[in-house]
């Protein structure tokens, strides 16, 4: 979501009418008979399982993590629907993909679209890379530079939005100090790794659209330890065990509610102490009695919503409307 927005915003600051929509906000079908010079367009795997005629001029792939088995009955199924993204684009198109990301060039080795990479652990002699805190763009007759530190948003999860968002329109000609003026003035999506408050010294971050482990990982990696995290919600067939290397040593308290707390207290119990909870109201509340500063308490679900809300935006409401209402220490 925030790779497209971005896009979005960097397109309409180059003077281009854009659509932005899809699986976010608007549907895509309501921009048919619009005047626009592009549509971004945000593509689940559920949408993409009734994929045609779609050949996008850009495919952008960014990662692929374990999720949905509560639909799919195996990840081999999840990244079949994935892949059609790629299905009917040509030699003129672009796939745009993440070179850290074995699984994802797998999926995209028999694309027939032209492949172009961003990295963020290797300097790539084409592409995008993030190397030695700098953004290097190279190989394609206008090398740019960018500096991530004027980011409004935060983390290395976000650096790689950014980077894969620049990659169309700086293919396509556009101003590259342009493109970066925008991307450096958006301020993100709510529910992503929103900082909702700082309160005697902890730092509350709403990251309630985290709804698969892959989420989970990249917002646990973009805090420093001690980090308390409010986790659980309906069980999509994941592995929890998967994210204990991630989680160890970082997360010091585990506040679990939702149908998967069981699963997720049995993968993680021996990491740190877990507290269950019935509602997010409890789960404020604990997080704030057992994280002091310089902590942070994380809402990062790790599951889908849908067993004790309407959607991740109300389970977000409920979280940051929860921690707004926290009492400032006396003294």
């Amino acid at each position: 979501s925030t790779t497209t927005t971005v896009l979005g915003e960097m397109l309409r600051a180059c003077g281009q009418r854009t659509f932005v929509g899809g699986n976010l906000g608007q549907p895509l079908i309501s921009a048919v008979d619009a005047d626009n010079d592009w549509a971004v367009v945000e593509l689940s795997s559920f949408q993409l399982e009734t994929v045609v005629t779609m050949r996008p001029r850009y495919a952008l792939l960014l990662n692929i993590s374990l999720d949905h088995l509560d639909r799919y009955p195996d990840m081999a199924a999840y990244t079949a629907a994935k892949q059609a993204i790629f299905s009917r684009q040509t030699s003129s198109d672009v796939a745009v993909l993440n070179g850290d990301d074995a699984e994802v060039l797998r999926l995209a080795a028999a694309c027939k679209a032209q492949q172009v990479l961003f990295s963020t652990s290797h300097l790539l002699e084409r592409g995008m890379s993030y190397h030695g805190g700098m953004l290097y763009w190279r190989g394609y007759g206008n090398d740019a530079e960018f500096d991530p530190c004027q980011l409004r948003i935060s983390g290395i999860h976000n650096i790689e939005n950014v980077m894969a968002a620049l990659i169309p329109p700086l293919l396509e000609g556009y101003d590259s100090a342009t493109l970066w003026r925008a991307a450096c003035v958006y301020r993100g999506l709510p529910h992503r790794m929103e900082l909702v408050r700082t309160l005697n010294g902890v730092r509350w971050y709403n990251d309630s659209k985290g709804t698969n482990p892959g989420s989970v990982i990249k917002s646990v990696a973009s805090l420093a330890a001690p980090i308390t995290l409010i986790a659980g919600g309906k069980d999509k067939g994941g592995d929890y065990r998967q994210l204990r290397a991630h989680l160890a040593g970082k997360v010091t308290c585990f506040i679990l509610l939702g149908q998967a707390a069981a699963a997720m207290e049995q993968a993680w119990a021996d990491l740190a102490p877990v507290v269950r909870v019935d509602n997010m109201t409890q789960a404020v509340a604990q997080a704030a009695r057992h994280t002091s500063a310089p902590g942070s308490v994380l809402l990062s679900p790790g599951c889908s919503s849908f067993d004790m809300f309407a959607g991740f935006e109300q389970r977000g409401q409920a979280f940051t409307a929860a921690v707004q209402a926290l009492p400032e220490a006396e003294g």
